[in-house]
């Protein structure tokens, strides 16, 4: 699978409770990518923590490594009060 496709499909099943259960009948997701509220220090140590959307913990989210071939499950968790993908 290209990086391309991966990143198309991983759209897509953010966006779709359709293919959500697609995914989660073929099996447990590799990865699960929890969008949530977070702070982190944009302006130096120094200066109050700023408001941040993360994914993983972290932003930006955290890299993710696939074989070239291998098929990959993603879950994305949104915890945020907004809609959101990844792309």
């Amino acid at each position: 699978m290209q990086r391309r496709h991966f990143l198309g499909l991983s759209s897509a099943v953010a966006l779709s409770p359709l293919m959500a259960g697609v995914v989660r009948a073929a099996g447990q997701p590799d990865f699960v990518l929890k969008a949530a509220p977070a702070t982190a220090p944009l302006m130096g140590a120094d200066k109050p923590a700023t408001d941040i959307w993360a994914f993983g913990g972290s932003n930006p989210g955290p890299l993710i490594r696939i074989p070239r071939g291998k098929p990959v499950y993603v879950r994305l968790d949104n915890a945020l009060a907004e809609p959101t993908s990844v792309h």
